[in-house]
């Protein structure tokens, strides 16, 4: 099975993409976090899943369950590569501008032990609701992919908050922060 998606007239490399995003957006958080090779492997933004579960849901006239988004899957083992596109919620705001700048879609075709990391993106502090979403995303990624296994959890903020990474830490997820690990030593 091949996962498709919309690739983006022109791809822009890591040089281009500074004109495109605002400092401590989504955008900008998820490329300092693939430039830095924090994580290796093939980075896959805006991964729909939901499939599975959305196929046994009943449905009323036109109402379709909708799939979630993740904001990206980082497929563990593969050459590193992220080409820039822009994550979803900041495009929504920049409708009339070009849809360049957030890591564009790709072809992934799952194979049985592929390892994957769920990368959740927060322009502020890491919430509560962002470990709901990794922990609901995590269960639709393994019911749609069971040939692969989820290996880590990521959150990507800009600020941190010790609670929330605390908590982070007892349910496996871990947490990196501009503010707190983004700056080189």
């Amino acid at each position: 099975m091949v996962i498709e998606g919309a690739m983006p007239l022109k791809i822009l490399g890591p040089q281009d993409f500074r004109h495109f995003v605002q400092p401590g957006s989504e955008n900008e958080l998820l490329r300092q976090f693939c430039e830095r090779e924090i994580l290796m492997g093939k980075f896959l933004p805006e991964f729909r899943v939901g499939t599975t579960i959305a196929g046994k849901l009943p449905r009323a006239g036109d109402d379709n369950p909708t799939l979630r988004p993740i904001d990206a899957v980082c497929v563990l083992g593969l050459p590193h590569d992220y080409h820039l596109v822009w994550l979803g919620n900041e495009g929504k705001k920049r409708m009339t501008k070009s849809r360049h700048g957030r890591l564009a879609k790709s072809e992934w075709c799952p194979s049985v032990g592929d390892k994957v990391a769920l990368i959740e993106v927060k322009s502020g502090k890491p919430n509560h609701e962002s470990v709901g979403q990794l922990i609901v995303y995590r269960t639709l990624f393994e019911q749609d992919y069971p040939q692969c296994a989820v290996d880590q959890l990521w959150i990507i903020a800009l600020h941190d908050d010790p609670l929330v990474r605390a908590a982070c830490e007892e349910l496996g997820i871990s947490v990196w922060t501009e503010d707190r690990d983004g700056t080189d030593s």
